[in-house]
Protein backbone atom coordinates (compact mmCIF):
# COMPACT_ATOMS: atom_id res chain seq x y z
CA UNK A 1 0.00 0.00 0.00
CA UNK A 2 1.31 3.66 -1.13
CA UNK A 3 -1.20 5.48 1.08
CA UNK A 4 -4.69 4.90 2.15
CA UNK A 5 -7.04 6.72 1.36
CA UNK A 6 -10.57 7.59 2.71
CA UNK A 7 -13.79 9.92 2.70
CA UNK A 8 -13.41 13.15 4.33
CA UNK A 9 -16.29 14.01 6.90
CA UNK A 10 -17.79 16.26 3.91
CA UNK A 11 -17.72 12.83 2.09
CA UNK A 12 -15.52 13.71 -1.09
CA UNK A 13 -13.72 10.27 -1.84
CA UNK A 14 -9.84 10.14 -2.37
CA UNK A 15 -9.49 13.74 -1.29
CA UNK A 16 -7.33 12.43 1.98
CA UNK A 17 -4.55 10.21 1.87
CA UNK A 18 -3.28 8.66 5.33
CA UNK A 19 0.51 7.80 5.65
CA UNK A 20 0.84 4.06 5.99
CA UNK A 21 4.10 3.99 8.49
CA UNK A 22 1.84 6.54 11.07
CA UNK A 23 -1.42 4.22 10.44
CA UNK A 24 0.98 1.27 11.82
CA UNK A 25 1.38 3.18 15.29
CA UNK A 26 -0.07 4.40 18.25
CA UNK A 27 -1.15 7.98 19.30
CA UNK A 28 -0.88 10.01 16.14
CA UNK A 29 -2.68 10.78 12.43
CA UNK A 30 -1.07 12.20 9.70
CA UNK A 31 -2.39 12.93 6.20
CA UNK A 32 -1.78 14.92 2.82
CA UNK A 33 -4.39 16.29 0.69
CA UNK A 34 -5.15 15.45 -2.79
CA UNK A 35 -5.88 18.24 -5.36
CA UNK A 36 -9.98 16.64 -5.26
CA UNK A 37 -10.24 18.62 -1.93
CA UNK A 38 -9.50 22.10 -2.57
CA UNK A 39 -9.74 21.52 -6.70
CA UNK A 40 -8.73 25.70 -7.74
CA UNK A 41 -7.52 26.60 -3.84
CA UNK A 42 -6.81 25.42 -1.07
CA UNK A 43 -8.70 22.59 1.55
CA UNK A 44 -8.29 25.58 4.29
CA UNK A 45 -11.22 27.27 2.13
CA UNK A 46 -13.28 24.23 2.09
CA UNK A 47 -15.77 23.31 5.23
CA UNK A 48 -14.22 19.66 4.62
CA UNK A 49 -10.88 20.78 6.00
CA UNK A 50 -12.22 22.07 9.54
CA UNK A 51 -14.40 19.79 10.18
CA UNK A 52 -11.23 17.19 10.11
CA UNK A 53 -9.51 20.38 12.27
CA UNK A 54 -12.37 20.55 14.69
CA UNK A 55 -12.89 16.71 15.18
CA UNK A 56 -10.84 16.85 18.36
CA UNK A 57 -11.32 20.33 19.33
CA UNK A 58 -8.36 21.41 17.66
CA UNK A 59 -7.13 24.39 16.18
CA UNK A 60 -5.27 24.17 13.20
CA UNK A 61 -1.49 25.95 13.31
CA UNK A 62 -0.94 27.54 9.62
CA UNK A 63 2.68 29.00 8.89
CA UNK A 64 3.52 31.64 6.63
CA UNK A 65 5.93 29.51 4.76
CA UNK A 66 8.93 31.46 3.45
CA UNK A 67 11.24 28.75 2.16
CA UNK A 68 13.59 28.75 5.00
CA UNK A 69 14.37 27.08 7.71
CA UNK A 70 12.36 28.07 11.33
CA UNK A 71 10.67 25.50 12.67
CA UNK A 72 8.59 27.22 16.06
CA UNK A 73 7.51 25.04 19.07
CA UNK A 74 4.15 25.14 20.70
CA UNK A 75 3.16 24.39 23.94
CA UNK A 76 -0.16 24.05 25.67
CA UNK A 77 -0.09 27.94 26.51
CA UNK A 78 -0.08 28.31 23.18
CA UNK A 79 -3.53 27.64 22.58
CA UNK A 80 -4.87 30.78 24.11
CA UNK A 81 -3.03 32.72 20.78
CA UNK A 82 -5.54 30.94 18.47
CA UNK A 83 -8.06 32.79 16.85
CA UNK A 84 -11.52 32.37 14.93
CA UNK A 85 -10.28 31.44 10.93
CA UNK A 86 -11.31 34.26 8.88
CA UNK A 87 -11.40 32.88 5.18
CA UNK A 88 -13.33 29.92 7.18
CA UNK A 89 -16.78 29.51 4.57
CA UNK A 90 -19.85 27.42 6.39
CA UNK A 91 -20.31 24.17 4.07
CA UNK A 92 -23.45 24.60 2.04
CA UNK A 93 -25.21 21.42 3.94
CA UNK A 94 -24.93 23.61 7.27
CA UNK A 95 -26.13 27.37 5.97
CA UNK A 96 -28.40 28.66 8.43
CA UNK A 97 -26.85 26.44 10.88
CA UNK A 98 -25.69 28.66 13.99
CA UNK A 99 -21.92 27.69 14.30
CA UNK A 100 -18.99 29.62 15.39
CA UNK A 101 -15.69 30.04 12.83
CA UNK A 102 -13.44 27.39 14.06
CA UNK A 103 -9.76 28.14 15.28
CA UNK A 104 -6.54 28.64 14.00
CA UNK A 105 -3.00 29.69 14.58
CA UNK A 106 -0.88 31.81 12.04
CA UNK A 107 2.49 31.85 12.13
CA UNK A 108 4.42 34.78 10.45
CA UNK A 109 7.64 33.87 8.62
CA UNK A 110 7.38 29.94 9.54
CA UNK A 111 8.22 26.59 7.52
CA UNK A 112 8.01 23.89 10.41
CA UNK A 113 5.89 23.22 13.78
CA UNK A 114 7.00 20.50 16.87
CA UNK A 115 4.12 20.49 19.47
CA UNK A 116 3.32 18.11 22.60
CA UNK A 117 0.00 19.42 22.63
CA UNK A 118 -2.94 17.14 20.94
CA UNK A 119 -5.14 20.52 20.66
CA UNK A 120 -2.63 21.18 17.91
CA UNK A 121 -3.52 20.03 14.41
CA UNK A 122 -0.08 20.94 12.66
CA UNK A 123 0.03 21.82 8.55
CA UNK A 124 1.73 22.49 5.87
CA UNK A 125 0.54 23.53 2.38
CA UNK A 126 2.38 21.94 -0.64
CA UNK A 127 2.37 21.98 -4.58
CA UNK A 128 5.44 20.56 -5.05
CA UNK A 129 7.59 20.81 -2.39
CA UNK A 130 7.98 18.13 0.33
CA UNK A 131 6.16 17.91 3.41
CA UNK A 132 8.84 15.92 6.55
CA UNK A 133 6.16 14.41 9.74
CA UNK A 134 7.70 13.58 12.79
CA UNK A 135 6.32 11.24 15.77
CA UNK A 136 8.34 10.95 18.94
CA UNK A 137 6.33 8.28 20.31
CA UNK A 138 7.45 7.62 23.95
CA UNK A 139 8.21 11.58 23.87
CA UNK A 140 4.66 12.22 22.84
CA UNK A 141 5.68 14.93 20.22
CA UNK A 142 5.35 15.75 16.63
CA UNK A 143 6.64 17.95 13.92
CA UNK A 144 5.56 19.06 10.04
CA UNK A 145 8.13 20.66 7.97
CA UNK A 146 7.49 22.61 4.32
CA UNK A 147 11.28 21.58 2.42
CA UNK A 148 11.28 22.88 -0.91
CA UNK A 149 14.88 23.27 -1.82
CA UNK A 150 15.81 25.81 -0.04
CA UNK A 151 14.57 24.47 3.31
CA UNK A 152 16.55 21.30 2.32
CA UNK A 153 19.67 23.11 1.61
CA UNK A 154 19.43 24.61 5.05
CA UNK A 155 18.41 21.38 6.58
CA UNK A 156 15.31 22.13 8.08
CA UNK A 157 14.34 18.08 8.44
CA UNK A 158 17.30 17.16 10.63
CA UNK A 159 16.94 20.87 12.92
CA UNK A 160 13.43 19.56 13.56
CA UNK A 161 14.91 17.01 15.06
CA UNK A 162 16.88 17.88 16.98
CA UNK A 163 14.17 20.49 18.51
CA UNK A 164 12.30 17.60 18.98
CA UNK A 165 15.25 16.40 21.21
CA UNK A 166 15.82 19.81 23.12
CA UNK A 167 12.25 20.53 23.56
CA UNK A 168 10.93 17.32 24.48
CA UNK A 169 13.36 14.83 25.09
CA UNK A 170 12.66 12.88 22.12
CA UNK A 171 15.64 10.39 20.94
CA UNK A 172 16.25 10.34 17.26
CA UNK A 173 15.50 6.57 17.85
CA UNK A 174 12.01 6.87 18.75
CA UNK A 175 11.68 8.64 16.28
CA UNK A 176 9.39 7.71 12.95
CA UNK A 177 9.37 9.82 10.01
CA UNK A 178 7.73 10.38 6.23
CA UNK A 179 8.36 11.95 3.64
CA UNK A 180 5.31 12.59 1.42
CA UNK A 181 3.99 13.30 -1.83
CA UNK A 182 6.10 15.92 -3.62
CA UNK A 183 8.68 16.76 -6.77
CA UNK A 184 10.70 13.57 -7.63
CA UNK A 185 13.84 13.52 -9.22
CA UNK A 186 12.19 12.21 -12.26
CA UNK A 187 10.23 15.97 -12.72
CA UNK A 188 13.17 18.12 -10.65
CA UNK A 189 15.55 19.39 -13.23
CA UNK A 190 17.96 22.12 -11.49
CA UNK A 191 20.67 24.11 -12.85
CA UNK A 192 24.27 24.27 -12.07
CA UNK A 193 23.90 27.27 -8.76
CA UNK A 194 21.23 24.76 -6.94
CA UNK A 195 23.51 21.88 -7.32
CA UNK A 196 26.41 24.10 -6.17
CA UNK A 197 24.34 25.47 -3.30
CA UNK A 198 23.45 21.75 -1.70
CA UNK A 199 27.62 21.11 -2.37
CA UNK A 200 28.64 23.72 -0.22
CA UNK A 201 26.21 22.51 2.39
CA UNK A 202 25.84 18.66 1.96
CA UNK A 203 29.15 16.72 0.88
CA UNK A 204 26.48 13.79 -0.69
CA UNK A 205 25.05 15.93 -2.97
CA UNK A 206 25.59 14.66 -6.18
CA UNK A 207 24.20 11.03 -5.11
CA UNK A 208 21.32 12.89 -6.07
CA UNK A 209 21.95 15.39 -8.35
CA UNK A 210 22.57 13.32 -11.78
CA UNK A 211 23.27 15.19 -15.01
CA UNK A 212 20.38 15.38 -17.53
CA UNK A 213 22.54 14.32 -20.41
CA UNK A 214 26.26 12.52 -21.58
CA UNK A 215 28.05 15.68 -20.93
CA UNK A 216 26.00 17.60 -18.85
CA UNK A 217 26.32 20.25 -22.53
CA UNK A 218 23.79 22.21 -20.77
CA UNK A 219 24.38 22.32 -17.01
CA UNK A 220 21.56 20.61 -15.98
CA UNK A 221 20.46 17.95 -13.20
CA UNK A 222 17.71 16.12 -12.22
CA UNK A 223 17.73 16.19 -8.36
CA UNK A 224 16.08 13.78 -5.66
CA UNK A 225 14.81 15.96 -3.29
CA UNK A 226 13.34 12.99 -0.89
CA UNK A 227 16.63 11.48 -1.13
CA UNK A 228 18.41 14.15 0.14
CA UNK A 229 15.81 14.58 3.01
CA UNK A 230 16.40 11.24 3.59
CA UNK A 231 20.23 10.97 4.17
CA UNK A 232 20.04 14.29 6.49
CA UNK A 233 17.36 12.43 8.34
CA UNK A 234 19.66 9.39 8.76
CA UNK A 235 22.69 11.28 9.83
CA UNK A 236 20.45 13.16 12.41
CA UNK A 237 20.26 9.12 13.60
CA UNK A 238 16.66 8.82 12.31
CA UNK A 239 16.32 5.39 11.61
CA UNK A 240 12.38 4.53 10.97
CA UNK A 241 11.77 6.78 7.72
CA UNK A 242 9.15 5.96 5.03
CA UNK A 243 8.75 7.82 1.82
CA UNK A 244 6.21 8.45 -0.86
CA UNK A 245 6.53 7.03 -4.08
CA UNK A 246 4.24 9.67 -5.53
CA UNK A 247 5.42 12.55 -7.44
CA UNK A 248 2.93 15.57 -7.70
CA UNK A 249 4.32 16.75 -11.30
CA UNK A 250 3.39 13.78 -12.61
CA UNK A 251 0.37 12.90 -11.43
CA UNK A 252 -2.02 15.70 -12.42
CA UNK A 253 -5.38 13.76 -11.84
CA UNK A 254 -4.29 13.71 -7.92
CA UNK A 255 -2.13 16.66 -7.36
CA UNK A 256 -1.63 20.34 -7.93
CA UNK A 257 2.27 20.86 -9.00
CA UNK A 258 3.58 24.24 -9.42
CA UNK A 259 6.61 22.92 -12.16
CA UNK A 260 3.84 20.85 -14.22
CA UNK A 261 1.11 24.18 -14.45
CA UNK A 262 4.34 26.58 -14.68
CA UNK A 263 2.83 28.53 -11.83
CA UNK A 264 -0.39 28.14 -9.79
CA UNK A 265 -1.88 29.37 -6.17
CA UNK A 266 -3.82 25.77 -5.58
CA UNK A 267 -2.36 23.74 -3.09
CA UNK A 268 -2.71 20.83 -0.47
CA UNK A 269 -2.72 20.29 2.75
CA UNK A 270 -0.04 17.96 5.28
CA UNK A 271 -1.11 17.60 8.47
CA UNK A 272 -0.46 15.92 11.50
CA UNK A 273 -1.50 15.41 15.05
CA UNK A 274 -1.03 13.33 18.46
CA UNK A 275 -4.49 11.72 19.42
Amino acid sequence: MIMGERKTPAGRRGSIMYLPIFQEKAGVKAFFTTRRAAPEGTPFDSGSFWELAEAGGRVAVRPEQVHESRVEILRKQDLRRAQPAADFSTPADQQGAESRPPLQLRLPATDGVATDCSRFLLTTVHADCLPVYLYAQRARAVALVHAGWRGARAGIAPKAVRLLQEAFGAGPDEIAAAIGPGIGRCCFEVGPEVRQAFLEQWAFTDEFAVPVEPGNLRGKFMMDLKGINRRQLESAGVKDIWVSELCTCCRPDLFHSYRRQQGTKARMVAGICLE
